[in-house]
């Protein structure tokens, strides 16, 4: 069996969307990178042909998920863009990776020769909703398109995505459409779920200055009701802190999504959440200054305060 293992964003999907050209009969999986691992152990057997896009390797179970995947007879291509961990090894199968870039860059570049031109706008709307579209190569697939159209569609199939959080049947089939070069604006139900979202996060802006908690450095918000990445940004705005972090509980898990103000480049979330989390019995990670991370609910409270100190340390 042939898989795709792929995030939920529109990174994730158009990656997963531009391999799908090539691995037409590729079975999509959508996973995270806490998740990864046991959904390999789950699913794949050890002849399966493997492409996984966009997952960050877990600092507590990378290796674990490296053996695994070194164990494998059929083919595996890692693609990812997240900062490695620090002990991190090339390892046996292909494993493409560059920070700075999305993910649909890579596998786009990857498969340019067999891909046709025009899906180097499906690669486009991935970086664009990575905010990852300044590189050099994007920049260069740009003079293919008018970047008014790109950033419509981009936008549509981002705020679509938001509403379609863990909808997965509806995104394989985002995947399958992007796959076959349709546009997000002629779809009709990502349409109707992205104006829904537009709607959402306005509301949710309003309500994040009524309902913010500030410490020092960070500022957080309970619950926002919309985007927890959107809110993360608004609530570091609002409350005037470096970082901002909202949040949302899942059973007894408190799901987080962290975001940095760009000039504090000083401050890494990735390597701070990568060493903190696990104090807390969680795990987290992601860029410089967009990050994400899960930890018990009933270690929230000191976590947020032994983060905040982490970060006060950080900005000098």
């Amino acid at each position: 069996m042939k898989w795709i293992f792929t995030h939920g964003d529109t990174d994730g999907v158009a990656a997963a969307a531009l391999a799908k050209v090539v691995y037409k009969d590729a079975k999509v999986f959508f996973t995270h990178p806490h998740g990864l691992f046991h959904d390999l152990l789950a699913n794949v057997n050890v002849n399966d042909n493997l492409v996984i896009l966009d997952i960050a390797l877990d600092e507590r179970l990378w290796k674990d998920t490296v053996n695994f995947l070194s164990s494998i007879k059929g083919e595996v291509l890692y693609i990812d863009h997240h900062p490695l961990p620090e002990q991190f090894q090339q390892p046996s199968f292909e494993f493409i990776h560059k920070v700075g870039v999305s993910t649909s860059e890579l596998i786009y570049k990857y498969f340019r020769h067999v891909l046709p031109r025009e899906y180097s706008r499906v690669a486009l709307f991935g970086a664009v909703g990575d905010y990852s579209d300044e590189t050099d190569y994007i920049k260069s697939l740009y003079n293919l398109w008018d970047k008014r159209l790109i950033y419509f569609e981009a936008g549509i199939l981002c705020q679509g995505l938001e509403a379609s959080k863990r909808m997965y049947d509806f995104k394989r089939k985002l995947v399958d459409l992007l796959a076959n070069n349709e546009l997000p604006s002629q779809i009709e139900d990502l349409v109707k779920r992205a104006i829904k979202m537009s709607y959402i996060e306005d509301e949710m802006r309003k309500k994040i200055k009524e309902s913010i908690h500030r410490l020092e450095n960070l500022s957080y918000v309970i619950e926002p009701g919309g985007s927890l990445g959107r809110a993360a940004r608004y609530v570091y705005v609002e409350g005037d802190t470096i970082v901002g972090i909202a949040v949302e509980f899942k059973n007894n898990t408190a799901i987080m999504s962290i975001r940095r103000r760009k000039e504090y480049v000083q401050i890494d979330l990735n390597k701070l959440l990568r060493k903190i989390c696990i104090q807390y019995g969680g795990s987290g990670g992601g860029h410089l200054d967009a990050a994400g991370a899960r930890i018990p609910k009933d270690n929230l409270n000191d976590f947020l305060v032994a983060f905040d100190q982490e970060i006060a340390k950080a900005k000098f």
